[in-house]
């Protein structure tokens, strides 16, 4: 999906500065990760993820990258593989809480051989040098390059404010003044907010699917089709 790496976000990054004031590599690519999160958060990495029964378990663990706090259960499949997908009520299934971790529990226990499919969100990753390995959209690279311009403007502005009350730094040189950089900032996030349609107002946009795990259904939206009955062979 991804055709995009830090490097690539670097560079534009670098470019919209006009002098990154010798920020350095990982200064820009701490800005760009915050940047990748704040995007996951408006227009998350949807997957989709396999369990099999064995007859006896009822407690699953979520993938690795299921991030407690920030992920979303979407919809739970089960049986998975129907030519008319059959899903799972809000009263089949919760979240239980391990001394450990999240837990997903299925109240029907899944017979052995029989799948499970979740499908969640998760955090988008840009990867340093592999494109293969980034799941952000191509043509969603401005947004990156946007957000992560306005954070290192940011940055450069709030060091511009020490050295101007003669603070001790550990960057050298400013070529302008905070206000240019605020500005820079203000105008790289304007870029970032119109290109991710995030209303003037501050409400979420449509494309908007993470939340609070406890507070959220099975899914946020229903599927098209869901059969309403227990569907899960159990043992």
């Amino acid at each position: 999906m991804g055709s995009f790496t830090k490097a690539d976000v670097r560079t534009q990054v670098v470019g919209n500065l006009g002098d990154p004031a010798k920020l350095t590599e990982q200064d820009i690519d701490q800005h760009i990760d915050e940047a990748v999160l704040a995007y996951s958060q408006l227009s998350p990495n949807v997957k989709a993820y396999d369990y099999t029964g064995d007859g006896s378990t009822y407690d699953f663990t979520f993938p690795s990258d299921f991030v407690d706090g920030f992920s979303s259960l979407l919809s739970i499949e089960a049986p998975q593989g129907e030519q008319i997908p059959i899903y799972l009520t809000q009263t089949d299934w919760l979240f239980y809480r391990s001394t450990t971790s999240l837990k997903l529990r299925l109240l029907t226990i899944p017979a052995s051989s029989v799948v499970v499919r979740i499908t969640y969100t998760a955090v988008h990753l840009v990867d340093s040098d592999d494109v293969s390995l980034s799941t952000v959209p191509s043509t969603d690279i401005h947004a990156i390059v946007y957000l992560a311009t306005s954070r290192a403007a940011l940055e450069l502005a709030g060091e511009a404010v020490r050295q101007a009350k003669g603070g001790n730094s550990d960057i050298p040189f400013l070529p302008g003044p905070a206000t240019d950089y605020r500005f820079l900032a203000q105008d790289y996030l304007r870029l970032y907010n119109e290109f991710m349609d995030v209303p003037l107002d501050g409400s979420k946009p449509g494309l908007w699917t993470s939340g609070s795990l406890p507070a959220l259904p099975s899914w946020d939206s229903a599927p098209l089709i869901r059969e309403q009955r227990n569907p899960i062979p159990s043992r």
